[in-house]
């Protein structure tokens, strides 16, 4: 009856060959110096019990969480399954070390398999965005789903809570050219919309030059969406006029206006950025943009003397300085007869 008790207590040859050679790496100190031991505890948990193969694993982890990428290099080396091992067997423990460990995280990175390469890089991206958008960068954005990384970036643009992180998920779609995908381009026009139609300047700002960096992969269609609805807000009531990125954004799309409502824009210039500025900064926007769109005095004689009302009237000498100022600027190189008195008297001004 003894000899049958000291049986069943006995460990199978497997798991007593497990638990010497578990003994042999605690006794090792240094993780890389247990490098000799792993292929061999890695065959030896495939035929081993259970409860030894937990004691097995609990060894593996411990090694792949702390060993040096040398010495991981040197176990893969020596075993058949290598891509089995790093993406079902040690992932867990290696995903975990990569991220928080950058240099490993691209050692590991470059092992992996497409989708498991998406995988790893969207959850840096969710854990370290910083990190992430680094890495990319350095990897010169060849992505193993552009779109996916596209997607998480605009995603990610409402949680942020600051302007510049908020332009940096802009400027991975910009870079990424909307990824190709219809979806993305209109995600990220929709953020655009919004943030110019936002009283604050900084997003007002950083959403101008957003727009202006993705007007080549934005449909003309997208586009003039957007124009309208910026323009339909800057002439709400409500909203106050100088808001100088909005403005400008939709005077970089005029051209999607019809002859109607692009007049309507040069009156809204000439109105509310001139005749009704209440500062300077007001005017000398209005004008600035004025020169671009050169309208003659001909066609537009209402709001030139309009401004040359007010101009003879104003009391504040900054802003009287800017709108004349603005009128040289608009001055032609020749005039005629139904235009030379009015440039004239502008001529006359200092």
């Amino acid at each position: 009856a003894q000899k049958d008790t000291f049986a069943t207590t006995k460990e199978a040859p497997s798991d007593a060959f497990a638990t010497s050679l578990i003994t042999a790496v605690n006794a090792i100190p240094d993780y890389n110096n247990k490098k000799v031991f792993i292929p061999i505890l890695t065959r030896v948990a495939t035929v081993a019990s259970a409860a030894k193969k937990v004691e097995i694993q609990t060894q593996l982890k411990n090694f792949y969480s702390n060993a040096s990428t040398t010495s991981i290099d040197y176990v893969l080396d020596k075993i058949e399954n290598q891509d089995e091992l790093i993406e079902q067997q040690q992932y867990s423990a290696l995903e975990s070390r990569s991220l928080g460990d950058q240099l490993f995280f691209e050692y590991l990175y470059e092992k992996l398999s497409k989708t498991k390469k998406e995988d790893l890089l969207n959850k840096l991206f969710d854990s370290d965005f910083n990190r992430a958008l680094q890495f990319v960068e350095k990897q010169g954005y060849k992505l193993p789903n552009s779109k996916s990384f596209a997607e998480k970036a605009l995603v990610k643009f409402d949680a942020v809570p600051s302007a510049p992180e908020k332009k940096q998920m802009l400027d991975v779609v910009i870079t990424l050219k909307g990824a190709g995908d219809a979806g993305v381009k209109d995600t990220f026009a929709e953020k655009i919309q919004t943030s110019l139609t936002t009283t604050d300047n900084q997003l007002q700002d950083i959403a101008h030059s957003s727009l202006i960096a993705s007007e080549k992969f934005l449909s003309n269609t997208r586009k003039r969406q957007i124009v309208k609805y910026v323009f339909d807000w800057l002439k709400k009531p409500e909203v106050p006029k100088y808001q100088p990125a909005s403005i400008k954004a939709v005077y970089a799309l005029k051209s999607q206006f019809n002859d109607e409502e692009d007049k309507e824009f040069l009156q809204f210039i000439f109105e509310e950025l001139i005749r009704k500025a209440t500062s300077d900064k007001e005017v000398d926007l209005g004008f600035g943009l004025l020169v671009g769109i050169s309208p003659k005095y001909e066609m537009r004689k209402q709001n030139f003397d309009d401004v040359k009302t007010r101009v003879e009237a104003e009391p504040d000498g900054v802003v009287k300085q800017s709108l004349v100022k603005g009128l040289k600027t608009m001055r032609p190189e020749s005039v005629n007869q139904k235009n030379k008195d009015y440039w004239e008297w502008v001529d006359s001004l200092s």
